[in-house]
């Protein structure tokens, strides 16, 4: 969802229906998000356009265990928690940045005209960097206390280096 390359609309012709699912095609958007249109298929195909508005993820803490993530990002406002972060929490320059795309699709604003929203888009959330050399597993549960889903994203064989 973020960063995609994928700027048609979705649905447009009978040939970018997916699966051939008419169902499924979106022809208006869940939000205003400038990726809305190419995503709501996603976002339906979960089911979420039966709990937004009702659910948003208000109230809800979430944690990304990846390769860190930059709170500095347009699209989280002011909703990044360092405090129960890990230590460790920013990309460095060697990460691809995964962990900031992934803390887009859960926690991204909604209907603030950039990417597309995060299924929790009213969460907040922190961030573990698992990555730079060294690093042990134990650092997962650094500040867990205050956290409600510790989301991990990462596979092999990444974390086979880890200890």
């Amino acid at each position: 969802m973020y960063l995609s390359n994928n700027k048609e609309l979705s649905c447009n012709s009978p040939s970018a229906y997916w699966l051939n699912r008419e169902e499924l095609c979106v022809y208006n958007t869940l939000t205003k998000d400038n990726l809305s249109m190419a995503n709501d298929w996603a976002y339906r195909m979960i089911n979420l356009d039966k709990v937004w508005p009702d659910y948003t993820g208000e109230g809800i803490h979430v944690r990304i265990n990846d390769d860190g993530v930059d709170p500095n990002n347009l699209d989280f406002n002011d909703r990044f928690d360092e405090e129960n972060s890990c230590e460790t929490f920013q990309p460095t320059e060697t990460d691809s940045n995964h962990g900031t795309k992934v803390a887009g699709i859960v926690a991204g604003n909604a209907d603030n005209h950039h990417c597309s929203a995060g299924i929790a888009y009213k969460s907040t959330f922190s961030s573990c960097n698992i990555f730079p050399g060294g690093i042990s597993f134990s650092i997962l549960s650094q500040n867990l206390e205050n956290v409600d889903i510790s989301q991990n994203s990462f596979g092999f064989p990444y974390v086979t280096d880890l200890q």
